[in-house]
């Protein structure tokens, strides 16, 4: 599990939800049964497989996205619509992509009881707790902090 979506999930929601779910200690403790951990895997599994026919299919069209956008560049006579089309292919399986990260949530949702749902829930508000205090320790994105600075101008005649 985790796969192609669960890598692109982020934050706390996503690839953290499903190891905190999947650990021994945390299956005993929030009493989910292995009937149910099935069930995750099974339609946890589906939507990585369908993540990664997406993902397949992204990498193919920018691929193709990058040798168009040379050719609009360089020759004067190449078809800028073909690549604003491109454009908007790609922006439609990244839709896509995220609407996959929803479903993993709701898979979760919808094979859980709501006392397993709220203990996940308390895990994944600890983990990001941590996670802060430990950025917090680091001096990143610690409260009152000053910004980072601005990125240096790019160079002149870009």
């Amino acid at each position: 599990m985790g796969g192609a979506a669960g890598g692109m999930m982020g934050g706390m929601i996503g690839g953290g939800l499903e190891r905190i779910i999947m650990q021994p200690a945390f299956l005993e403790q929030a009493g989910i049964s292995q009937e149910q951990v099935d069930k995750l895997k099974a339609a946890l599994k589906e939507l990585d497989d369908a993540a990664a026919k997406i993902n397949e299919e992204i990498t193919t069209l920018s691929r193709q996205q990058a040798d168009l956008m040379r050719k609009v560049l360089v020759e004067t006579d190449a078809k800028p619509d073909e690549l604003m089309a491109l454009t908007e292919k790609i922006g439609g399986l990244r839709t896509e992509q995220a609407k996959l990260v929803n479903k993993r949530i709701l898979v979760i949702r919808d094979n859980l009881t709501a006392e397993q749902r709220k203990k996940i829930g308390d895990a994944l508000q600890d983990q990001q707790q941590r996670m802060q205090q430990r950025r917090q320790n680091a001096g990143g994105g610690a409260p009152g902090a000053a910004p980072a600075p601005a990125p240096a101008p790019a160079p002149q005649g870009w």
